[in-house]
């Protein structure tokens, strides 16, 4: 089974307290963690990642093979007052991967696809171009966060609307997403 994830991997910073976790983060990395344990299953990582990222990366089957970015995308999660402040640092650098000859050949031997952004910047036009690389059969799942944050000029994360959704949700067979991801998820 070729299992084929196309989204955002990332550092996580995450503090509690006196604890501190500096790591490999984001949906692709922990979608791989699951995929690893099965067997006659190879799974390909389409991801922007910086230079600093590579240390964190090296035992994923990622794309590029050489970072397209100076910087990884970084998410720093934090508690204040029992609750989570996050925030997102290079966001400029972490843009879709572009289709290249050898990105369109992984992705068009997909049997199972998953779009897992961490910021709201697969357009409806890049995400069409990926539709025409995959096989009819292709199990398509969408794990959208991404699309529900905003940032603010202090690199905070809020929420957003997902408004790309009358377009992108069509083309999933399957949507995952948590209550975490908007306040008003199930509406």
């Amino acid at each position: 089974m070729k299992v084929v994830v196309l989204g955002h991997i990332c550092i996580d910073k995450n503090t509690n307290g006196n604890l501190t976790y500096v790591g490999p983060g984001g949906p692709p990395f922990f979608i791989s963690r699951v995929f690893k344990t099965l067997k006659n299953c190879s799974l390909t990582i389409i991801s922007p990642y910086g230079h600093d990222g590579q240390k964190y990366f090296r035992k994923l089957n990622l794309y590029p093979k050489k970072p397209p970015a100076r910087k990884t995308l970084i998410y720093e999660n934090f508690f204040l007052n029992g609750k989570r402040v996050q925030k997102a640092y290079n966001r400029q650098q972490a843009q879709p991967i572009n289709l290249t000859p050898q990105i369109k050949k992984i992705i068009s031997q997909a049997e199972i696809f998953f779009l897992t952004p961490l910021l709201p910047n697969y357009s409806i036009s890049y995400l069409q171009g990926v539709k025409e690389l995959l096989k009819k059969n292709c199990l398509k799942i969408l794990l959208p966060q991404g699309y529900f944050r905003a940032f603010s000029k202090e690199n905070q994360v809020y929420q957003r609307n997902f408004i790309e959704a009358e377009a992108i949700l069509p083309f999933f067979d399957f949507i995952i997403c948590s209550n975490e991801d908007h306040q008003k998820i199930f509406s």
